[in-house]
């Protein structure tokens, strides 16, 4: 019986300690931001051309006492919208615009890594010894 319950008590610590290290591991992945730098950028130039298509938009109206015609300009009616709607889009793009994070090469050698670290931990379980603290693999990119 105190066997039996000194292999449970291993087993609840394995996993425990298991559980604290993913859960610290995507504590640490969930403080990125949503946005990269490129996101911001994009966006800044969308802001700024629908700020473009409103200056060109305002201008000298009319007076209760003098009309002017150049309210009907083409550039106030057809141009300047066409530039807003322009810059709209572009804010969309640039919201859902998301840049590739890694290459091939450094994804297929972090799977390699990923691979050894689950056979290192089924091979401690297996062995039925205590587990080494595990820490979560970041660069600089991600931290």
């Amino acid at each position: 019986m105190h066997i039996l319950r000194e292999s449970y008590h291993r087993l609840l610590t394995s996993i425990s300690i298991l559980f604290n290290s993913a859960k610290f591991c995507a504590m640490q992945k969930k403080q990125q931001f949503a946005f990269s730098a490129i996101n911001f950028y994009l966006l800044a130039v969308a802001i700024v051309t629908v700020l473009i298509g409103f200056v060109l938009m305002s201008g000298k109206g009319s007076t209760d006492t003098h009309f002017d015609p150049t309210i009907f300009d083409s550039m106030r009616t057809v141009v300047a919208p066409l530039i807003c709607f322009v810059g709209y889009l572009f804010m969309i793009i640039a919201i859902l615009y998301r840049p590739k994070e890694k290459k091939e090469v450094e994804v297929s050698a972090d799977n390699r890594k990923d691979k050894t670290e689950k056979a290192e931990i089924i091979a401690t379980l297996r062995a039925d010894t205590p587990l080494k603290a595990s820490t979560c693999s970041t660069t600089s990119g991600e931290a």
